[in-house]
């Protein structure tokens, strides 16, 4: 099976632990990514508030990820905790 490098960086940006060699070995660098891709593919699975928080930590060079992607994950992040906050 191959993965796309979109569907490694997802993975490695929900994992609790990352380590350098799975972040250099996976993604093979942030400027390789179709962030629209993956921007769906994280709404797609629901993890986008998740990716939200553990992506600064995947990706070193905040500048490395684009603003509208941080800004669109932000929103899904804060709509999350608004909605789990009406359940609660």
């Amino acid at each position: 099976m191959s993965w796309l490098r979109e569907d490694k960086l997802l993975l490695l940006s929900c994992r609790t632990e990352i380590g350098s060699e799975d972040r250099n070995a996976l993604i093979g660098g942030p400027r390789n990514i179709d962030w629209d891709c993956f921007l769906k593919k994280a709404r797609q699975e629901g993890v986008s508030p998740l990716v939200f928080l553990r992506l600064p930590k995947t990706i070193i060079n905040r500048d490395d990820i684009p603003r509208y992607v941080r800004e669109k994950l932000k929103e899904d992040y804060y709509l999350n905790a608004a909605r789990n906050t009406l359940i609660f």
